[in-house]
């Protein structure tokens, strides 16, 4: 069932299949998109040769016919929303006491009529690539009395009447004001707030990425690969590595003024067939590659992720980096049987070990790098590059509040927060 119209990412409702398959089902159910189409035949016997526990219910799912009602669908989300609440106050209650849940959508009334997120940005609205933002919603939810969650959900009855769009707002008649003291309080506990992060340790992500690439030129080290027409972005056309394709492909945007996905979708005639795929040309002299077969490589895969990289410091002091990916982690962990997958050996001889860095890992910069600590988001084996952000930001992606560090210039403490905020330096020490 489309996320969309249920809400449901469950086991129960996802499948594997392939990507250009997902794409044509769209926002439909399987039925909707293929039920009158020769292949559901072969999709339908598939489904019902699944075995195992919970398949039940994931062969109706795929099979049914006529999609339930989509409020059906959320109420059902709802439900297990309620139960994992119940079960989660249930182990609370034996620590802490007596243990109240509320709804969303109360907790959003009451945390805007009290006008918390004042306390963490001027423009008072939720910022949720700021992590502070879950402590406001605490917050609001400590001052939520049961008398207070009454009045707050009857006056959304009251003024909702089936309307789409914004509640209006509470008053101060129908819930109290918060407290004088309770804005400033807030705001300089979450100035000195310290977002704990769990550093990836774990060898977990893909060894290699998933496009397959042959050789092309091995001394420039450039490479090509395929891909369907109607996947190509308009720059990328200018990749396509057949002359006559690329060429012909040109013409037809220009003449059709479409973007490659519809323009492309029945193919591009050349001669005696019709191309679907092209090869595109892709330079890469810094990637590191895992070929296949060993003895006599046709395949060549980039790595994926680095897993950690290991600092060494020579006797003038100068640092250099040793990118380590997952797949190099995992075959150290196999092959030496090690404990551990970081090499604290040096890599030629006058460096010294200082301290290996993973993605979580959370750094203190001193005064002249911008003080404050920081998240490692990122590993940049082909520049040579730690990519930092601000540890209170959720969105480690763009270039705003990034800082960009090489092994050699990077000044900081390895240090680590506990999930209550308490910040403690690692044995390994400085940089």
């Amino acid at each position: 069932m489309p996320y969309s119209r249920c809400l449901d990412d469950s086991f129960n409702n996802l499948t594997l299949c392939e990507s250009q398959t997902n794409q044509e089902k769209g926002d439909r159910t399987p039925w909707e998109a293929f039920g009158q189409t020769a292949a559901w035949e072969d999709m339908e016997a598939r489904v019902q040769q699944w075995r195992g526990i919970g398949t039940g219910r994931k062969k109706s799912l795929f099979l049914r016919r006529e999609a339930p009602p989509e409020d059906q669908m959320v109420a059902r989300q709802l439900n297990e929303t309620r139960y994992m609440s119940r079960k989660a106050m249930e182990f609370l209650e034996p620590v802490v006491g007596r243990v109240e849940v509320t709804k969303g959508g109360a907790t959003a009334m009451l945390r805007e009529h009290w006008g918390l997120f004042h306390a963490l940005n001027t423009e008072g609205e939720k910022n949720r690539d700021d992590l502070r933002h879950h402590a406001v919603d605490a917050v609001a939810i400590a001052f939520t009395t049961r008398s207070v969650f009454m009045k707050a959900t009857a006056h959304r009855k009251r003024h909702a009447d089936g309307r789409v769009g914004k509640i209006t707002p509470l008053s101060a008649e129908t819930v109290p004001a918060a407290p004088e003291w309770l804005h400033d309080a807030l705001k300089q506990r979450l100035a000195s707030m310290v977002v704990s992060h769990e550093a990836t340790r774990k060898i977990r992500d893909a060894f290699h990425e998933e496009t397959a690439y042959g050789m092309r030129d091995p001394n420039a080290k450039v490479f090509h690969y395929r891909k369907n027409l109607v996947d190509l972005t308009a720059s990328a056309i200018a990749d396509i590595a057949d002359h006559g394709l690329r060429r012909r492909a040109e013409e037809i945007l220009k003449a059709t003024s479409l973007p490659p996905k519809e323009a492309f979708k029945e193919g591009i005639p050349m001669g005696t067939t019709v191309a679907r795929r092209a090869r595109l040309v892709k330079p890469m002299p810094g990637a590191k590659l895992l070929a296949v077969p060993n003895d006599n490589p046709t395949k060549f895969y980039p790595l994926g992720n680095n897993h950690h990289v290991a600092i060494f410091e020579d006797e003038r002091g100068k640092r250099v980096g040793v990118f380590v990916s997952m797949l190099d982690a995992a075959r150290r962990l196999r092959r030496v049987k090690a404990k551990h997958p970081v090499d604290t050996n040096p890599p030629s001889p006058g460096l010294r070990f200082v301290m290996w860095i993973a993605v979580n890992d959370t750094i203190l910069l001193p005064d002249d790098d911008g003080p404050g600590l920081y998240r490692v988001a990122s590993l940049w084996s082909t520049t040579n590059q730690i990519c930092l952000y601000d540890l209170k930001k959720s969105n480690s992606s763009g270039s705003e509040g990034r800082l960009l560090k090489g092994p050699n210039t990077l000044r900081a403490v390895k240090v680590e927060v506990d999930p209550i905020g308490g910040v403690r330096e690692v044995p390994e020490g400085k940089l």
